[in-house]
């Protein structure tokens, strides 16, 4: 489902640049303490991080359930529409006009309903998704923080804004999921 997708990649977006910014105020202190000291950096892709996180698979296998009674629901609905349409197509021109009218109308209708559905259950799963980063967020910057101070890093940067890794060891990812699944 590419809305969970947006969305998470929205909230991981927002959460790495919270990270990021308290990262950058502790390693900027750290930098006037140390003068000239060279400095420990890590990169972390947050998204990943979430996505492959037990609680996220888990969280989307619920979702997977709960939502696909309506799932189903659309496709019916859809499959309803395009049947509605082929059987105009091929009957429309020995129709009258006003069964056609009728016909293209309660076409039209159909459509409407699938569109509000439609919106009504990407609006319900976006709800959904924010809830559940919401809570989420308080641990992975517990997991940040844990992994940080083990492994004594000045700062973390978000990977998807770092041009070049110098190094795959610096990547941090796989040590944050670890902490996240500790986590349950």
């Amino acid at each position: 489902m590419n809305y969970i997708r947006t969305a998470i990649l929205a909230l991981a977006m927002l959460l790495s640049f919270t990270a990021n910014a308290s990262d950058t105020n502790r390693s900027t202190s750290a930098v006037k303490n140390t003068g000239s000291a060279a400095q420990k950096i890590a990169a972390v892709d947050i998204e990943r991080a979430v996505l492959e996180s037990d609680e996220m698979k888990q969280y989307n296998k619920k979702m997977d359930k709960e939502y696909e009674p309506r799932i189903k629901s659309l496709r019916a609905l859809q499959s309803s529409i395009e049947a509605m349409k082929n059987k105009l197509q091929k009957e429309g021109p020995t129709m009258t006009n006003s069964d056609r009218r009728n016909a293209e109308l309660e076409i039209k209708r159909k459509i409407e309903d699938f569109e509000l559905e439609n919106r009504q259950l990407r609006a319900d799963k976006a709800q959904s998704d924010q809830n559940e980063l919401a809570s989420l967020k308080p641990k992975i910057d517990k997991a940040l923080d844990q992994v940080q101070a083990k492994m004594k890093y000045d700062m973390i940067l978000d990977s998807r804004s770092i041009i070049r890794l110098g190094n795959p060891k610096d990547d941090i990812t796989r040590q944050v999921i670890e902490r996240l699944n500790q986590m349950n």
